[in-house]
């Protein structure tokens, strides 16, 4: 069952990547390429640092299971959240 949520992700993953260096040429001049390239690139391993850091605020051990289970949707629903923020951001100050 977990496999198919990795294939996914292994199939996407070169085009997310690659696609951060086209947005670099198509938005950014010659002198700033290569730092909006530099800034994207991290941040896919900065998200990932962010997801893990911020886990052991909502899940603890010694909560009941019940409590484990509501807390792990709360944290489903935070990331949720902060992806549409970050999201919506972008669709309203990134016009192309």
């Amino acid at each position: 069952m977990m496999l198919i949520p990795h294939v996914a992700v292994a199939i996407s993953h070169p085009f997310l990547q690659n696609g951060l260096s086209r947005m670099a040429t198509t938005w950014f001049g010659d002198k700033q390429r290569a730092i909006a390239t530099s800034i994207a690139s991290l941040s896919l391993p900065l998200g990932v640092i962010f997801g893990f850091a911020s886990t052991p605020f909502f899940v603890r051990d010694s909560d009941p299971l019940d409590k484990i289970k509501s807390n792990c949707i709360d944290f489903c629903y935070f990331g949720a959240i902060v992806v549409t923020a970050m999201s919506a951001f972008t669709l309203l100050f990134f016009k192309e």
